[in-house]
Formats: C-alpha cells, sequence, structure tokens
C-alpha cells in the first residue's frame, strides 16, 4: 500500500490524492466517545477520520476535504478485515455510503470473511497471487544481502525453503508464497545464523510456528516489562492456545470476538462457559430463533427469525455453531431475520431501525 501511494506521488499528471486511512486505525477513533458526535455529523467515516487525526481547522484537513468534494481523492482503506466490533459496519458503509457517493477506493482486505456480494456493485475484486518461487528468492537476497559473507546463508535458507516449507492447500504453492510467512521464516533464520549460522533451523511448520509465536510474544513482554498491571507471556501463550481451541471446536477459520470471550471464560471457569453457550441445535430455522446468516450480502451478522409475507428456496443459518440449511417449498411463508443492530451502530452516535431481510441474504 505504500508503494501504491509513492507511485500515485511520483506521477506528474496525475490529479488524484492519495488519502490512507488503516482500517485498524479507523475503528479505534469510531468507537471512542470522545468521536462519537464528529462521526454522527459527517457525511462520511473518511471524512470524519481525517478531521479527528488532523483537526478540524487545520489545513490538512481542509485540503483532503476539498480534495475528496471534488472526487480527486484517491482512497486507500487497508485492512477492512482489521475492524474489529465494527468491521461490519465499516463494510457496510464503505459499499453503502462512499461507493453511492462517487469516490475513487482501493479497499484491501485479508481473503477469509470478506462480504463479496455486499462489494459487488461498485467494485472490481481482484485476488493477489502467492510469490513465485522465483520472488521468494529475490525478497530472500534482498534481506540478507548479496555479499560474500551472507552468500552461504542465504543460499542454505532459499534451499530450507524449498525442501522444508508445506504446501498451502487452497493455493497449491509453498506457504511462503504469503509474504508475511515468507518474511518471518526471514526473520528467525537472521535471529539464528549469529548463533550458529542457521542450522537449528526447525524442521516442522509446527515447530517453525511455534518458534515464531513464542518470539512475538517474548517481544510484546519486552516492551511491555515497564508496566506491572500487564500479564506475563506466559499467561498471554495460554489465552491463544485457548482461543485457537475455541475456533478449531467450531471449525471456523476466522477468530472473532466470541472465540476471545469464549477462551477468557473458559480459563477461569469451563464450568460456567458450558452454562452460557448455546446449545447445539441440528434441526430447521424456525420463528424465534436467533442465528447467524452465512450466507450472502449479510453473512455473519446475527438475529431473530420472523415470519414474512413472501417465498424463498433456500435459507441457511448456525444454531449453536452447528451450520445447517433450511428448504422452504414454494407454499410455505419466507422466514426473515430481524438483524441486530449491525456492527454496534449505536455506540458510534449512529442510530438506524432494525433491518429485516430473508433469511437467505
Amino acid at each position: 500500500m505504500s508503494q501504491l501511494v509513492m507511485q500515485t506521488k511520483a506521477q506528474a499528471a496525475t490529479e488524484l490524492v492519495p488519502v490512507l486511512v488503516k482500517v485498524q486505525l479507523l475503528q479505534r477513533r469510531l468507537l471512542s466517545e470522545e468521536h462519537r458526535r464528529i462521526f454522527a455529523e459527517s457525511w462520511n467515516f473518511i471524512d470524519a477520520y481525517l478531521s479527528c487525526v488532523y483537526g478540524p481547522d487545520s489545513e490538512m484537513y481542509l485540503m483532503l476535504r476539498q480534495a475528496m468534494m471534488a472526487r480527486r481523492a484517491l482512497i486507500l482503506i487497508d485492512g477492512v478485515d482489521e475492524g474489529g466490533q465494527v468491521r461490519a459496519q465499516i463494510e457496510t458503509h464503505i459499499a453503502k455510503v462512499l461507493a453511492p457517493q462517487g469516490h475513487i477506493m482501493l479497499v484491501t482486505s485479508r481473503p477469509a470473511g470478506v462480504r463479496a456480494e455486499l462489494f459487488r456493485e461498485h467494485f472490481h475484486q481482484l485476488r493477489l497471487r502467492p510469490l513465485s518461487m522465483e520472488q521468494q528468492v529475490t525478497v530472500v537476497r534482498q534481506r540478507l544481502g548479496t555479499g560474500h559473507a551472507a552468500q552461504e546463508s542465504t543460499e542454505k535458507l532459499i534451499e530450507y525453503i524449498q525442501d522444508k516449507m508445506p504446501v498451502d492447500s487452497e493455493t497449491g504453492e509453498l506457504v511462503t508464497g504469503n509474504p508475511l510467512v515468507l518474511s518471518m521464516v526471514i526473520s528467525i533464520h537472521m535471529s539464528l545464523r549469529f548463533t550458529d549460522g542457521g542450522a537449528r533451523m526447525p524442521h516442522s511448520s509446527t515447530a517453525l510456528y511455534a518458534m515464531a509465536s513464542k518470539a512475538m510474544l517474548e517481544r510484546v513482554e519486552h516492551k511491555q516489562r515497564s508496566t506491572p498491571s500487564h500479564g506475563s507471556s506466559a499467561s498471554l501463550d495460554e489465552l491463544i492456545e485457548a482461543i485457537f481451541f475455541q475456533a478449531h471446536t467450531r471449525q471456523r477459520r476466522v477468530i472473532d470476538d466470541g472465540h476471545l470471550m469464549a477462551a477468557a471464560v473458559s480459563l477461569h471457569s469451563a464450568a460456567q462457559l458450558s452454562a452460557i453457550e448455546f446449545p447445539s441445535f441440528t434441526g430447521k430455522p424456525a420463528i424465534g430463533h436467533y442465528v447467524e446468516i452465512v450466507a450472502g450480502e449479510h453473512a455473519g451478522l446475527f438475529g431473530v427469525v420472523g415470519e414474512a409475507n413472501a417465498f424463498q428456496q433456500r435459507g441457511q443459518g448456525i444454531f449453536g455453531g452447528t451450520s445447517v440449511s433450511n428448504d422452504v417449498e414454494n407454499q410455505e411463508p419466507c422466514l426473515e431475520v430481524q438483524l441486530d443492530d449491525p456492527g454496534n451502530l449505536e455506540s458510534s452516535g449512529l442510530q438506524l431501525p432494525p433491518v429485516v431481510v430473508p433469511l437467505s441474504c
């Protein structure tokens, strides 16, 4: 994303002003009590965010606002998947407010959990290919250097990647085709080569991830060591294991707030968690059931099933973590879901009535 900003600025003929907004930072402002009024009164979230960052009377904000009003801003929204509890709200705002306003945007997200249907009307959807082996070699050489002293270490790491790295089941490529994984492998190699030339590189992907996780947790502990209120890396490690266990038992690849809360409660009292969890359910959806929409534009949102006057062919929901399907004959009334307030809009000062949508949407 930073390279795109630099390339846009470097083009002498461009009439676009790049405006980079990291969703992780946007959601913090959106949830802040201090900025609630600003988001409620602004014409869109980007305008409100820029006002919060630079100040409503600053020259920077006024210039960027003018560029947006003239539709001369290239709005780069980075990391929608990092929107946390307001992710659904931010996604809906991008698709239903910013896009119809006519802004030029580039929106990035990890593929897991993306509501593709929501962005279909106004966006062209692209998926980045994994790094090729040639590209991975180039990255390794750039990170480790090409001098004589680094040559042997570089060749060892390239050989390690080719021989030891597993293949991603989805892409069919080495997992190091993911730039984040490749960077992790290079960092581990660099930390080990100062002791034994990298000879102790882990021999399995499990050991590799364990080493990376340990390094990450130790870094967190080192940064927070001066703050007595923070827990140790050991307790954080225990919490992470519990979170992954909760996601694994529900067969979900995307970790959400529910998994985080369930993990925290399970460490305190497993019996209490069992008492408050939804019971498993394998029957058909019925009026009054609390469900999660798992397909369509509203996938990932929750609500209560009600009865409508229309008809539908097929609906799908999740009950207590179990995915089920509901076939409805043409003669039967359509089941609809009255959704919860998407993304907890009340927390940002935006009041919207509940939305009623078909169960299949």
